[in-house]
């Protein structure tokens, strides 16, 4: 098997891993961890900044230990990092927050997309970068069906794979959807771009490289997902 590839972060995600992974390597079991997330679409797409970074496990008992170590885990990223930073863990998510640079998250996550992490690495930590069809997949069913979210960042995301990719990128995403849970997301697009229910912009699109999708990027999911969905929800 050829080696795997180093594929960097974007500088901003880049610099938040380099802060925080001499801590957090204390803590988590790297090997167990994949880095998915926009991050890792940035570094791919270059589509736009990203300020986070993202990492996910199917292993439970990777995120409960570090749960459980949780005290232990504050004052050491306090040590490291200085004041300015906050962290929250529970049995199955956490997070640290660094005020002045970002936010590295890791979550317990079934994989929706029934494919492997891509051959590529992340070249500080070694961790695998996933696939991008399982990181749309976790935006749009886990983000936005499963947890209704409407954060503007995932939007453009998807609404880029459409246009600037490949539409097919999608189908794993849409395969975890029923017909009735497909019709339930349909319209919830349709209300958001029919401007009833708002986009959370609480984590503002820095830098997109095509702005004017940011502005018709739910037209432009609602459109093509409603084309494709009719097939794969028939029955």
């Amino acid at each position: 098997m050829p080696s795997p590839q180093e594929l960097p972060l974007p500088e901003n995600s880049a610099a938040i891993l380099r802060s925080v992974a001499p801590v957090l390597e204390q803590f988590l079991d790297l090997d167990s961890f994949v880095v998915g997330g926009g991050s890792v679409l940035a570094a791919r797409w270059h589509h736009r900044r990203s300020f986070d970074v993202d990492l996910f496990t199917t292993d439970g008992e990777a995120t409960m230990a570090i749960h459980r170590q949780a005290e232990q885990l504050r004052r050491a990223v306090g040590r490291h990092c200085g004041d300015r930073v906050s962290v929250n863990t529970t049995p199955r998510h956490g997070e640290i927050v660094l005020e002045e640079s970002g936010i590295i998250e890791w979550a317990l996550a079934q994989r929706l997309a029934q494919r492997p992490p891509r051959q590529e690495v992340e070249p500080l930590t070694g961790m695998q970068l996933d696939c991008t069809e399982e990181i749309l997949a976790q935006k749009l069913y886990s983000r936005m069906y499963l947890l209704g979210g409407r954060a503007i960042r995932d939007i453009y995301d998807l609404a880029w794979a459409v246009e600037h990719e490949e539409l097919g990128l999608l189908i794993p995403a849409i395969r975890c959807f029923g017909s009735d849970s497909g019709r339930a997301m349909l319209a919830v697009l349709r209300e958001m771009r029919d401007g009833f229910l708002a986009i959370d912009d609480r984590r503002p699109l820095i830098d997109p490289a095509d702005p004017g999708l940011e502005k018709r990027a739910i037209v432009v999911l609602h459109a093509n997902l409603e084309g494709m969905w009719r097939p794969l929800t028939r029955g």
